[in-house]
């Protein structure tokens, strides 16, 4: 039993928060100890390559505090639903669900099994009970239009199927971190970024570099590159992944405003689990 109302998905928020926390100083400590470097490749057409030298595989530790952080969070929606739905049905046998949909139109569509019998919406079968107003709150944190939560949703699919994806990407940003030193007069200097979908295997190039016209006698780069541990099919950075669990946060903020100042009548109604 909980002290108060969303006192659940407060602190499955807050283990999310720990398990990132740790997932960042493994990264750190990755990084720290020359785990990659940096090859620069002259081709005969003038382009520079940087390559990844990859000395370290990637850690399997790093997918399993994603996975661990990712579940802390997915149940804290869940709990959300559930402490909604004690609060409007009055039982305390409520156990709630909460959806994620990345369309409206299946969210809100009825729809028919295998069977062929009617079934409702996800909206009606998996916020049963709970008021419409109640309801609203849900609806305006859905994957169709709430960025944060796909990502989530990404990472919440892949624990359905035990799967553990973890890689580095070219950082979005590369090319504000890399800055030419070229003498002479150079009209313009190009960029051929890494694709930011795709994971770094070793060799892989994650940025061109050229300068133009290409009759430089000499050029010189200088900057630093700071490859992003990401996870999931999505590809969902770790800056963005550390986003979520604030997000959630301000959602349950939001929830608690629908609660009585001293919910006397539900303190210690919920159920254990």
């Amino acid at each position: 039993m909980t002290d108060e109302p969303l006192s659940g998905p407060t602190y499955g928020v807050w283990q999310a928060h720990k398990r990132l926390e740790e997932l960042q100083a493994e990264f750190v400590r990755f990084i720290a100890s020359g785990a990659y470097d940096v090859d620069i490749k002259v081709e005969s057409d003038g382009w520079r390559r940087l390559c990844v030298v990859l000395k370290r595989p990637i850690p399997a530790k790093w997918g399993l505090l994603a996975r661990e952080a990712g579940d802390h969070l997915r149940s804290a929606l869940n709990e959300i639903v559930t402490d909604l739905s004690i609060l409007d049905t009055g039982r305390t046998d409520s156990r709630g669900s909460y959806p994620l949909y990345s369309s409206e139109t299946e969210y809100r569509t009825a729809r028919r099994d295998q069977q062929g019998r009617a079934r409702p919406s996800p909206r009606d079968q998996y916020l049963k009970g709970l008021t419409e107003a109640h309801r609203a709150i849900v609806d305006r944190h859905q994957p169709y239009n709430d960025p944060l939560l796909v990502d989530l949703q990404s990472i919440s699919n892949l624990n359905k199927h035990h799967r553990l994806q973890a890689g580095l990407l070219v950082p979005t940003t590369v090319r504000n971190h890399v800055q030419p030193h070229i003498p002479g007069t150079i009209q313009r200097f190009e960029f051929d970024g890494g694709d930011p979908e795709t994971w770094i295997q070793d060799g892989a190039v994650i940025l061109s570099v050229r300068p133009w016209p290409d009759n430089a006698a000499k050029m010189d780069v200088e900057g630093q590159i700071t490859l992003e541990p990401a996870f999931g099919e999505r590809r969902v950075p770790f800056n963005r992944l550390g986003q979520i669990p604030d997000h959630i946060f301000k959602m349950i903020e939001v929830v608690k405003r629908e609660f009585p100042r001293n919910p006397a009548n539900l303190i210690g109604m919920r159920p254990n689990k």
